[in-house]
């Protein structure tokens, strides 16, 4: 990286939240395809939007050159604000989880589908999600606070509890 000038610049802004975004996620893409990309929010929403690979752009509502940038759809459900995103084109879903605890999976389409929390360990709740991945067999892996791993199936159906320590001593 020495030696090198870096000339950044802003290629295009787009406006979605009303609020401070707190995090982004793409979803799965080949080199050169397009994909998408969510937005979350203090203003408790995920803003789901189309790459376009060809223009290196956030596409407007008809993929069209040109068009202002515009939200394939905005995602509600939240009662605090968005932590973590997960998003899987080729499942069709957006992964989201908030301050509070809770984790929604909605369809790319904005439609909700399933609220997932933890029945079985009472005191997770109260901690904020940090981390939010999904694997390609639908497995969802949700990280509580610092400690709380639970794996969950699409379904809602909750998988296997870990609690996890790192001491710093």
């Amino acid at each position: 990286m020495f030696g090198i000038a870096w000339r950044a610049r802003v290629r295009q802004v787009v406006y979605g939240h009303s609020d401070v975004v707190t995090c982004l996620a793409r979803s799965e893409a080949n080199l050169f395809a397009d994909c998408y990309i969510a937005s979350g929010s203090l203003d408790c929403t995920v803003v789901l939007w189309h790459w376009n690979a060809q223009t290196q752009t956030i596409a407007g509502e008809y993929n069209m050159p040109g068009e202002v940038a515009a939200p394939r759809a905005i995602i509600t459900g939240h009662d605090a604000h968005i932590t973590v995103i997960c998003v899987s084109a080729e499942h069709g879903v957006v992964l989201s989880a908030s301050k509070d605890g809770t984790v929604l999976i909605h369809t790319t389409q904005g439609d909700l589908l399933r609220r997932m929390h933890s029945s079985l360990v009472p005191d997770v709740i109260e901690c904020g999600v940090n981390l939010l991945l999904m694997s390609r067999e639908c497995i969802v892996v949700v990280l509580y606070g610092h400690e709380h791993f639970i794996t969950f199936t699409t379904t809602g159906r909750q998988l296997a509890y870990l609690r996890y320590s790192l001491s710093m001593s």
